[in-house]
């Protein structure tokens, strides 16, 4: 009896000294799955391959907002238009600004920033105001605030980020987007002509 007694206590012993392994191995392992997070934010915040500088930000801030804008004002005037040449620009500048701004937020994600996903305050307002314009009044401000305009400051914003950018994938990024925003440009002049004949 006190042999089987002693067999059921070692036992125990076997499974209690088991169970206490096995918790001081998780208890031991959480701060180790834990510490990777705080880790890739410290490597994050020192290293500067993992960041965009301050220049970059805001240039993808910009350039997020003006892509918007562009994209806003002509879901505006496709409803709004009866001119076929506005009609056919406002679809182009909707296909190609929501390109370049998915494209700008892949950039961004990639190094853990988030671009801004709509127009600035004072463009919300320009796009407010332009929104009660009704027939040809709609029409000329649309080419001329939206066409020329935004297109004018766009291919600004993205000639002078050539010479102040670092990062590899946003070089790329305005290399590949400033010939279209400056044919977008050359569009939107010969659209304002003629809404305005």
């Amino acid at each position: 009896m006190k042999l089987f007694f002693l067999h059921v206590r070692s036992s125990e012993i076997v499974i209690l000294g088991c169970s206490a392994m096995l918790i001081s191995s998780i208890a031991l392992g959480q701060p180790k799955a834990a510490s990777p997070a705080p880790q890739m934010q410290q490597g994050g915040a020192h290293s500067q391959s993992q960041t965009f500088t301050q220049q970059e930000q805001d240039f993808i801030n910009k350039a997020a907002q003006s892509g918007y804008t562009e994209v806003e004002a002509s879901k505006v005037a496709m409803e709004k238009t009866k001119n076929n040449q506005v009609q056919s620009f406002a679809k182009q500048m909707l296909k190609d600004h929501t390109l370049a701004n998915d494209k700008l937020a892949a950039i961004s994600s990639k190094k853990g920033y988030t671009p801004p996903a709509e127009p600035s305050m004072a463009q919300k307002a320009k796009l407010k105001a332009m929104s009660t314009l009704q027939g040809v009044e709609f029409d000329r401000a649309y080419a001329q605030d939206i066409g020329v305009a935004a297109h004018e400051e766009a291919v600004s914003l993205f000639k002078n980020a050539q010479s102040q950018l670092t990062d590899a994938a946003l070089k790329s990024y305005v290399k590949k987007t400033l010939p279209i925003l400056e044919h977008h440009l050359e569009m939107a002049k010969e659209m304002k002509e003629r809404v305005s004949g």
